[in-house]
């Protein structure tokens, strides 16, 4: 291949154009909600919804990530750096570049990398909106997003309801580490952004795998994974066939043109129409809620957790509010990328002249 590029410039210049031909795919994690034209409702941001208090006044130590003993901006600033590493950990591997930002300000990131996803012919953008409690009228849902046909994807956005999340872990008779807390949003930002890629929900246990994809709602989250193995698939409470999530999420990040789906086939917004709803009742510290094995499965990815108003950090003496840290990974924005400095004049050409010359061989 090095004698060939030595001896033929041309060869080069083929390569390099079916490089740049190939998609590329963008995960954004959008860690303060936007507002969406036709959405009723706009779920709170992560960190302005990250501390859940009991009646007493008192925080769920799970949330406490940094162990001093205090629930405040600075572990949901910690918080927040490992559910973007968690999620880059589950999508290792394939072909998608993920990146997170609006933790300290509304840039409105997700809706504007979704709009030059949009208008991109080689490039999808999902968006997982990060954060606040659940809004869609659904009680038990901590996750939504609309759900492409297998073979195609839906360039489009979810919502992972963190707090709702945190809500439902608090609840537990048995406690949970701040990990698993932070599995859990993770799996439910891979899960949503599975369906977007054309994954359904899945049941059973082949030879291959424990049970714990992440499209199987009912694994842990400790271990769940993108599994290459066959399952049933689950649509409407039936079971209407099988589906690999693995290969169907290879297939659906392949190169080449985008498996867009045809938009009247999915809501234009996944909470349009939504009823709002408060369930209000504060969480008994000492209550004997549902039990959790860490070591066992977890609870639904899609549902399972009870919403709630959204509750600002507390002023009260359990609660200390900190400065956000500014070093962090979730930075203030996320820059678009320049798509013109990607090609100059020259190369340009140089690119007309080599799809001609293959468009010769029959190979475009």
């Amino acid at each position: 291949m090095t004698a060939g590029k030595q001896a033929n410039r041309c060869t080069l210049n083929v390569e390099d154009l079916e490089g740049r031909d190939l998609l590329a795919n963008y995960l954004i994690l959008d860690f303060t909600p936007d507002a969406i034209l036709g959405e009723r409702y706009v779920p709170g941001s992560f960190r302005g919804n990250y501390n859940v208090t009991y009646t007493s006044g008192r925080s769920p130590a799970f949330l406490d990530m940094d162990g001093n003993g205090w629930v405040n901006g600075n572990d949901a600033a910690i918080a927040a750096n490992r559910i973007t590493a968690r999620v880059k950990q589950l999508l290792k591997g394939y072909n998608v570049k993920i990146k997170s930002g609006d933790f300290n300000s509304d840039t409105g990131a997700g809706a504007k990398w979704l709009n030059w996803g949009l208008q991109s012919p080689n490039d999808l953008v999902s968006v997982i909106y990060v954060g606040g409690y659940n809004t869609t009228g659904r009680p038990g849902t901590t996750g939504i997003a609309a759900v492409a046909s297998p073979g195609e994807n839906v360039e489009h956005y979810g919502y992972a309801f963190t707090a709702s999340i945190a809500r439902h872990l608090a609840q537990f008779s048995t406690a949970v580490s701040s990990s698993y807390f932070i599995n859990e949003c993770a799996a439910t930002i891979a899960h949503e952004f599975g369906h977007l890629m054309g994954l359904y929900h899945v049941y059973g246990h082949p030879a291959n795998d424990p049970g714990q994809n992440i499209m199987n709602y009912s694994a842990n989250p400790n271990y769940k994974n993108f599994t290459n193995a066959t399952y049933y698939v689950e649509l409407n409470g039936q079971y209407v066939g099988t589906q690999n999530p693995a290969l169907e999420l290879v297939r659906s990040l392949s190169g080449g043109q985008p498996h867009r789906g045809s938009p009247n086939r999915y809501s234009a917004n996944v909470m349009s129409a939504a009823v709002q709803y408060s369930e209000m009742q504060p969480i008994d510290e000492h209550a004997q809620g549902e039990e959790v094995d860490p070591e066992g499965h977890g609870h639904c990815c899609c549902g399972g957790c009870q919403a709630a108003s959204e509750t600002q950090f507390s002023s009260n003496d359990r609660i200390r509010t900190a400065k956000y840290r500014s070093n962090d990974d979730t930075t203030s924005s996320i820059p678009l990328p320049t798509r013109h400095n990607l090609a100059t004049p020259k190369q340009l050409e140089a690119e007309a002249v080599v799809a001609l010359e293959l468009s010769k061989k029959g190979r475009s």
